[in-house]
């Protein structure tokens, strides 16, 4: 192939849309990036291991709500939105999504205030009030999720990378003013991190207006509303079940390995554990989110409805292209830890952390596996086939359970960090299993009919 017909086939497959897009990703992600380094650099520097350590446990209440409560309306959301505004749907779509979002808050602060007070009672007054702001946190933090996919959703790729630039930057800001002024604790970062979280989400959702009561497309005006409201509502709490239940799971799986620090070492051993997970995290999420934010509407808008064997042909097909920059990204980045992770953690953390060092490399492949069995989960995603998923978060998540707990018994803080790369690989194999089995569900013919449209087009 010559070097005119390789960049004559490039071009091809790259349309000046998308590749306007993946620049605002790729600036919004670089720009997130740099922001959670000089957080992840002020709050471990500033509140020690120990108090470092409570933060981090503190976080998992904030996870919680991601997982079980929010995280599945804004998976539902995402996978919806293309198709309800494709069919002029999307004012009872938004106003569903709305009284969603409401039910969801009430059942938050009628369940977290009596849990607040018990803790209280039997834990201090301190653990109480990071639970309470971690829950606020995690209320405002989703709530942020949710506005930015639609802009997302919706390829307003520029509004959502300003806002998701802001996200780590104004928590950077306050959690350096408030750890200044106020005494360096976790309450204190807690704290500065929910405000600063609250005005870029506050931002996000006056831009989009998705909360904000904005004009609905004329069908909605008709008489049909409330019914498509109610059928908007109905299927999204249909497709979000799902996920409800297998957020339980998940945040068993993301949780429980710092609660097994806690219960069998101590709260210093988390902050170095959180320390090592957090740049990790860098590359295994952060820059893997770029790549999944990227892909993830394509593959919706390629799958449609998700009962066409020849659209989820297509949607398969971007599937692959993201697994494999996903594999690239992550043997890359654990190649660069494990030459350089010492001197990185003490970079970007102090030279109290240079233990965590040893840990950053099987921490990049635990999580760069479960980001590549995520990115293979949109086939059951895209299709609607979501109780075979279900079972494989199921299975993954009290697995990673048992694995947490049992590495950290036997071998301490490395073993944690080990066994999250045989973590994820279940993960992955789990995944790929259920994919075979969808598969096997759709016509042959169908499946080789895949389209010609570019990976890369919009």
């Amino acid at each position: 192939m010559t070097a005119q017909s390789f960049a004559a086939r490039v071009r091809s497959q790259v349309s000046w849309r998308a590749t306007r897009e993946l620049s605002w990703v790729l600036a919004g992600q670089a720009a997130a990036l740099a922001g959670s380094i000089g957080l992840t650099k002020v709050l471990a520097s500033r509140l020690g291991a120990e108090h470092y350590g409570r933060y981090a446990l503190g976080l998992t209440a904030a996870v919680f709500l991601n997982q079980f409560v929010f995280g599945p309306l804004t998976t539902a959301t995402l996978r919806y939105f293309s198709a309800y505004r494709e069919n002029d749907l999307l004012g009872p779509f938004l106003s569903a999504l709305r009284w969603l979002v409401g039910a969801l808050l009430a059942v938050v602060a009628v369940t977290v205030v009596p849990a607040a007070l018990l803790v209280a009672r039997y834990q201090g007054k301190e653990w109480a009030a990071l639970m309470l702001l971690a829950a606020a946190f995690g209320v405002v933090q989703n709530i942020f999720a949710l506005v930015n996919g639609l802009d997302i959703a919706a390829r307003h790729r520029a509004r959502a990378a300003v806002h998701q630039a802001a996200d780590p930057a104004a928590r950077l800001l306050l959690a350096g003013v408030f750890l200044a002024l106020l005494r360096p604790s976790a309450v204190v970062a807690m704290g500065a991190v929910t405000v600063a979280m609250f005005v870029v989400m506050a931002s996000q959702a006056t831009a989009s207006r998705a909360f904000g009561g904005g004009p609905a497309p004329a069908r909605a005006h008709g008489p049909d509303l409330a019914s498509d409201t109610r059928a908007a509502r109905w299927a999204l709490v249909k497709y979000a079940r799902y996920f409800t239940i297998a957020g339980l799971f998940a945040w068993l799986q993301l949780s429980s390995d710092r609660w097994a620090l806690k219960l069998y070492l101590d709260d210093a051993a988390v902050g170095i554990y959180t320390a090592a997970y957090q740049l990790a995290s860098v590359p295994a999420v952060v820059l893997a989110g770029c790549v999944s934010q990227f892909f993830s509407p394509i593959v919706f808008q390629r799958a449609r409805d998700g009962n066409s064997a020849a659209s989820l042909a297509d949607a398969r097909h971007v599937i692959r292209v993201g697994v494999l920059a996903l594999s690239v990204l992550t043997v890359a980045s654990a190649g660069v830890a494990g030459v350089a992770g010492e001197r990185l953690i003490v970079l970007f953390t102090s030279a109290a952390y240079r233990q965590s060092g040893a840990y950053v490399t099987p921490l990049i492949l635990g999580l760069g596996l479960l980001q590549i069995g995520h990115m293979l989960g949109l086939l059951a995603m895209s299709s609607n086939r979501l109780k075979g998923h279900l079972v494989v978060k199921i299975v993954h998540g009290v697995c990673a359970v048992v694995l947490n707990a049992a590495s950290v018994r036997a071998f301490g803080l490395a073993g944690l960090c080990w066994v999250s790369i045989a973590s994820g690989a279940l993960y992955v194999a789990l995944v790929l299993a259920n994919n075979a089995r969808i598969m096997r569900t759709l016509s042959p013919d169908a499946l080789g009919a895949v389209s010609q449209a570019p990976v890369l087009q919009s």
